[in-house]
């Protein structure tokens, strides 16, 4: 099953479904309903850092076994077995061989391949830089055109060079064997594939879509926070959970991005470790919330044990204890750009 949302809409659908939980008070003490919406305890929306669905699942439809295929024409609405991913040809020899291209400055096509690393620079994403890659030529009319033809050449001319850079690493993609964990939860559950970021630029901005569905003009992550956070005059989502008495927790990997909104002594924020401990029923951990925000810059399964991450239904992700099902929690996990 394919899912098409933006942040705004994700966080619209993170208030709805918790809202329909029931009364105020923690989690724990809730006795849901049978069946329906209320049988959720836990919404989880996990967010992560800089990567698009070509370069991490891009593949998906060459996968061993994968439920999706792709097609010439693009997908059909109906089709929810159509994935909008790489086009690819398979070649026992060399792997994956895909026509998707972005151009040199000198006009030569660069074609998407097989990343051989998992270490790569950040690339670029801020305002300027963001807009031209998806219009080199006309940075200023991606609102009506946005044919994504700069890429290769915006990341060469800032030549990114940390130690771990490849040639145009801006093409690269992950397939099973690099990510098995990934791409066994996209043949299980829902994804979406047609994802985009609310504003072409970076963090802050997008996540302040995420959190008060608007940037109100903000477009760097370099503005400095005024103390005790903004205030937008539409409040955020965190309002909305409390004006319904909605138990929620922000749990970082850093700093959490509530900050941004509140103060850091937000008795609402917690440490990313809070979380694994909750979730996998560790003893003496304090249970989670109705809605629980995870804000992480390295990928979110670094951080699930190694042993958590066979592929055994009974313990697959964030399933981690007897207590703790996906049919009662839903989780979510995206990138904020």
């Amino acid at each position: 099953m394919k899912l098409h949302l933006t942040h705004m809409q994700l966080a619209l659908i993170v208030l709805a479904a918790a809202y329909s939980g029931g009364s105020a008070g923690p989690a724990t003490q809730i006795s849901p309903p049978a069946s329906g919406l209320r049988k959720v305890n836990h919404i989880i929306v996990v967010m992560m850092e800089n990567h698009s669905f070509d370069n991490y699942l891009g593949a998906l439809a060459y996968a061993p076994g994968s439920p999706y295929h792709v097609t010439s024409g693009g997908c059909s609405d109906q089709d929810h077995g159509c994935v909008d991913g790489l086009s690819c040809r398979m070649d026992s020899v060399s792997g994956l061989t895909c026509t998707n291209s972005n151009q040199e400055s000198d006009g030569t096509p660069v074609a998407a391949f097989h990343a051989i690393s998992r270490c790569v620079a950040d690339l670029a994403h801020n305002w300027p830089q963001v807009h031209q890659e998806e219009n080199f030529n006309d940075p200023n009319a991606t609102l009506l055109s946005s044919p994504g033809d700069g890429f290769v050449r915006v990341n060469d001319a800032i030549q990114l060079d940390k130690g771990m850079e490849t040639p145009n690493q801006t093409m690269g993609f992950y397939t099973q064997d690099d990510l098995p964990f990934d791409y066994d939860l996209a043949q299980k559950f829902a994804i979406d594939d047609r994802y985009f970021s609310s504003v072409l630029g970076p963090t802050q901005p997008n996540r302040f879509y995420f959190m008060a569905a608007t940037s109100f003009g903000h477009v760097t992550t370099g503005d400095p926070v005024p103390a005790g956070g903004y205030k937008p005059i539409t409040g955020t989502i965190f309002d909305l959970l409390d004006g319904r008495q909605i138990t929620w927790a922000d749990y970082s990997q850093n700093s959490p991005q509530g900050g941004a909104f509140r103060p850091n002594t937000d008795p609402h924020f917690f440490p990313v470790q809070d979380f694994m401990a909750a979730a996998a029923g560790s003893s003496g951990a304090v249970p989670l919330p109705q809605v629980v925000f995870v804000c992480i810059g390295a990928k979110f399964t670094r951080l699930i044990p190694r042993e958590l991450r066979e592929f055994r239904p009974a313990r697959h992700p964030c399933a981690l204890s007897g207590r703790f099902a996906f049919r009662q929690a839903p989780l979510r996990i995206t990138h904020d750009r």
